[in-house]
């Protein structure tokens, strides 16, 4: 089946899966999880990633651009199929202005990708997708209990 293409993260009890006629990628974050923010900022953001994390005087506005711009570029590298190997520091990932949700990328592919980044304030969450633009809409975000699943999947297989 060479149109059918998925991706799966997962963050503590949440998983995040997304399906495609194209290449995807998808990352999930728990905003809770405690991270050396500033370090993993200066060390694998793009310098104007950089300048725009330190210019926020709000430690909660910080903190979603920090995992909006950590997952983007999670999502994207697996997406592409290279994985965290990359130089995580030549991505640079910038809001669109009036498109909520929606990122650009400063790499010469990224025309061919739709970035989209949710913060889920209610559970914790961060989730981001890159996905082939030729499928051209942004993933709509389902929230299953992983019991309904579990279910489901011992359906399957009874």
């Amino acid at each position: 089946y060479p149109d059918i293409h998925f991706n799966l993260s997962h963050s503590g009890n949440a998983i995040a899966l997304l399906f495609s006629q194209k290449p995807c990628g998808i990352d999930i974050e728990n905003l809770k999880k405690r991270h050396s923010e500033e370090k993993l900022v200066k060390r694998f953001f793009h310098k104007d990633e950089v300048d725009r994390y330190f210019e926020e005087t709000s430690k909660k506005v910080r903190t979603d651009y920090f995992f909006r711009i950590w997952t983007l570029k999670e999502a994207y590298l697996k997406a592409i199929g290279t994985g965290i190997r990359s130089q995580l520091s030549d991505l640079c990932f910038y809001s669109r202005e009036n498109k909520n949700g929606i990122w650009n990328l400063n790499q010469e592919d990224s025309f061919k990708w739709i970035f989209h980044s949710e913060i889920i304030d209610d559970l914790g969450l961060c989730i981001s997708s890159a996905q082939n633009k030729e499928v051209s809409e942004i993933p709509k975000i389902q929230f299953v209990d992983y019991v309904d699943i579990e279910k489901k999947i011992l359906r399957f297989y009874t």
